[in-house]
């Protein structure tokens, strides 16, 4: 006797995913092909641009004659700015003078327009108690003149309390007018 074998059929469903993966994954590859194909004709038709445009080679006459011209000219302008003339105004201005906390430093921030060198002179005093002066370089920063670490130690007061200030800059003959105020020192 014969036995019979059951036919097994695909469900139609199962058939038409399959086809439309099939033609959705065969129009994407298509896709990647023409925009690779594209991607190089366009790096074809630009310019490859050089690796290193750098001219390692000496400085022609030209150049050196620029070169010193800009450095003539930088050095003159600094030499200007260092030796102001006489009749220069010279002015202090306080940007900020406090002690961070007790028995820490008095900081003394200036900005100094009209010289870029010289000395700062910072006084302070307080009835009936020595009176304290220190002098600062006057060194340029990168816009302005200040007085160089300009910090003085709480030790170097005898007292606790209110001390007034004066600050002024010299230069020469040129001497600022006193930037002054009054700040509390705690020992």
């Amino acid at each position: 006797m014969k036995i019979a074998k059951k036919q097994r059929k695909i469900p139609k469903k199962v058939i038409v995913l399959a086809l439309g993966l099939l033609v959705v994954g065969g129009a994407g590859a298509f896709g990647l092909y023409e925009s690779q194909k594209a991607n190089q004709v366009a790096s074809t038709d630009t310019a490859a641009r050089p690796i290193n445009s750098v001219d390692y080679n000496p400085p022609t006459p030209d150049e050196q004659k620029q070169q010193e011209d800009t450095k003539t000219d930088v050095i003159k302008k600094n030499d200007d700015a260092s030796n102001p003339p006489a009749q220069s105004n010279i002015s202090v201005t306080i940007s900020r003078i406090n002690q961070g906390g007790k028995s820490l430093p008095l900081n003394v921030r200036t900005i100094i327009n009209g010289t870029n060198s010289g000395t700062c002179t910072v006084t302070l005093t307080k009835s009936g108690q020595p009176t304290v002066t220190k002098t600062f370089p006057i060194i340029v920063q990168a816009t302005y003149s200040t007085c160089q670490q300009a910090d003085i130690a709480a030790s170097e007061f005898s007292v606790d309390g209110d001390w007034n200030y004066s600050v002024t800059a010299a230069n020469g003959s040129s001497t600022s007018n006193a930037a002054t105020g009054s700040v509390t020192i705690a020992k």
